[in-house]
C-alpha cells in the first residue's frame, strides 16, 4: 500500500473463494463469493451485477480503478462497507431466494454507488481521515440517502427492477419518513452532525431523531424533480452529482455549500431556500411538485396507516408527465 489510509481501507478475505470476473469497458471487475448457500447463482449474479456498473456509468462517465472486488460474504449479521476500489457485503441466505435476491441487488448497488459518492465525491469531513476523533459532518443525508436514490435508479435503468417496482420501493421510503414522529423534532443536517451518540448508523433511534438514510433518500427524488421541473427536463440529479463530482472529487471534498451551489448552477435556478426548509428545518417536505412533474398521486387519507404514501401513475396523467416519469430510466 502507498499510505496508511489505503492500507486499512483495504478488506482482506482468506478461505473457498468462488470468483467470477467481468469486464466493462476494459475494466475488470471480480464477484468473490464465500460460504455461499447451494441455490446461489453466482454467474448469474455477476452478470447482473454488471448491468449495475454500466447504469452506474450513465451518472458519473468515469470508471476510476483498473480492478473492482465485490466481497460477498454469506455469514450471520447484515451490511457492507464500501471501500476504494471493493466493497466488503455480508449477505444472508435469503439472497438466493427471488424477493430476497432482488433485496441483494439494492443492497449491492448502493455499496457500489459508494465507489463515487463518498469514496471519491465526498463531504470535505470524510477525509483524510484523524483517527484520534470520529468525524462529524451535516451531510450524510447526501452521502448516504442520495445514493440510496442513486442505486435504485440504477436497478431501474438496469433492467432490473420495473418502473412499478421503483415506485414502490420509494413510496416505501416516503411512508418510512412520514411515519417518524422524529421528522418533526429533529433536523437532517443534526441527524446527520449527531449520528455518534444520538442514533445507530443513522437508523433513527427513538421519537426524537430522524434517519438521514430514509430523509435522505427522500430528499434525492425531491431534489431530482426539483432540478429537472427548474430546467425544463433539461437537466437532472445525474448532472448536478457528475459536476460536483468533476469539481470537488478525489482529495478536495465539498463543504454543504459548494454542493447546493453546484445544484442551483445546473437546475439553472436559486435553490438555497428548498435546502433550507429541506436540511435545516423540521418543516414537512412538500411532494407537490415531483408529484405533479411525474404525473404520479399518493393512494391519500382514505387509504389507512403507511399504504396512504402508495405512489402511482394517475389516469389523467398527460403524455409530457409520463415522458417525465420514463426520462428517469433514460
Amino acid at each position: 500500500a502507498p499510505d496508511y489510509d489505503d492500507l486499512v481501507d483495504e478488506p482482506i478475505v482468506a478461505g473457498d473463494l468462488s470468483i467470477h470476473a467481468f469486464d466493462v469497458r476494459g475494466h475488470r471487475f471480480e464477484l468473490v463469493d464465500i460460504g455461499q448457500p447451494a441455490s446461489w447463482d453466482g454467474a448469474r449474479a455477476a452478470a447482473d451485477l454488471a448491468r449495475i456498473v454500466r447504469a452506474n456509468d450513465l451518472v458519473w462517465h468515469d470508471l476510476p480503478f483498473s480492478r473492482y472486488v465485490f466481497l460477498n460474504v454469506f455469514r450471520r449479521g447484515g451490511g457492507g462497507l464500501e471501500h476504494k476500489n471493493s466493497t466488503l457485503l455480508t449477505a444472508s441466505d435469503r439472497a438466493a431466494t427471488p424477493e430476497g435476491y432482488r433485496r441483494w441487488l439494492a443492497f449491492v448497488a448502493h455499496e457500489y454507488m459508494h465507489a463515487f459518492n463518498v469514496k471519491r465525491l465526498r463531504p470535505l469531513e470524510l477525509g483524510p481521515f484523524d483517527y484520534e476523533r470520529e468525524p462529524h459532518t451535516p451531510s450524510l443525508w447526501e452521502a448516504e440517502g442520495v445514493t440510496t436514490y442513486l442505486a435504485d435508479l440504477a436497478l431501474a435503468r438496469a433492467g432490473l427492477s420495473t418502473s412499478e417496482q421503483f415506485l414502490a420501493d420509494m413510496s416505501a421510503q416516503i411512508a418510512d419518513l412520514q411515519s417518524e414522529p422524529g421528522r418533526l423534532k429533529q433536523t437532517v443536517e443534526q441527524s446527520s452532525l449527531d449520528v455518534w451518540n444520538n442514533s445507530m448508523s443513522g437508523i433513527n433511534a427513538d421519537s426524537s431523531t430522524v434517519s438521514y438514510y430514509t430523509k435522505g433518500t427522500v430528499l434525492g427524488f425531491l431534489l431530482d424533480a426539483r432540478v429537472r421541473q427548474a430546467s425544463g427536463g433539461k437537466r437532472s440529479l445525474d448532472d448536478v452529482m457528475r459536476t460536483a463530482y468533476q469539481r470537488y472529487g478525489g482529495a478536495r471534498g465539498f463543504t454543504p455549500e459548494q454542493f447546493q451551489a453546484v445544484a442551483s448552477e445546473v437546475a439553472g435556478s436559486e435553490l438555497s431556500e428548498w435546502f433550507r426548509r429541506a436540511l435545516a428545518s423540521t418543516e414537512e417536505l412538500d411532494y407537490g411538485e415531483a408529484l405533479e412533474w411525474f404525473g404520479l398521486r399518493f393512494a391519500g387519507a382514505a387509504a389507512t396507516g403507511l399504504e396512504r404514501w402508495g405512489g402511482t401513475v394517475r389516469a389523467d396523467a398527460t403524455e409530457a408527465q409520463r415522458a417525465h416519469l420514463s426520462a428517469l430510466r433514460a
